[in-house]
């Protein structure tokens, strides 16, 4: 059986999930991309990359690459622990999250560049010792005209 075929704004989601697992790994390695919560009651801190969306621009020439910025949301979610609240935790991998991209903005080659769009800090309405620092990317990046197959 074949593996399928992903988009170039899958792979650009798997491409940050990978810088955040370069040594030395954040979040003890919990990192995930395009799944939802719950983070599991065992695991105290989890980074999650979400693909947001994503808008095309082309030129006049036809058979041209078509630019995409795919705005992509990383999710730092820390859990209470004994002498460290949430917010400080999920504060404090946002820092890392947001230095390891900016430290690779081709994503390895994938991407063009990447833009800092925001970056907020909020607590979980269902479980109070729960806290996540979100940033928002935008990633510029290319794909055939006709395809958005990765390559």
């Amino acid at each position: 059986m074949s593996q399928p075929v992903n988009s170039v704004h899958h792979s650009v989601c798997q491409a940050i999930a990978a810088l955040l697992l370069v040594a030395p790994v954040l979040a003890l390695g919990n990192v995930v991309a395009n799944r939802k919560r719950p983070m599991p009651l065992g695991i105290n801190s989890q980074i999650f990359v979400y693909f947001e969306e994503s808008s095309a621009t082309r030129g006049e020439i036809r058979n041209a690459p078509v630019d995409w910025r795919t705005r992509v949301r990383v999710e730092c979610v820390a859990r209470d622990v004994p002498g460290q609240l949430a917010e400080t935790t999920a504060d404090a991998m946002g820092v890392q999250v947001y230095a390891r991209v900016m430290a690779d903005v081709s994503l390895g080659g994938l991407a063009l560049d990447v833009i800092p769009l925001a970056v907020g800090l909020a607590a979980d309405e269902a479980d109070a010792g729960l806290a996540a620092y979100q940033l928002m990317f935008e990633v510029w990046h290319r794909s055939q005209e006709g395809s958005i197959a990765a390559a």
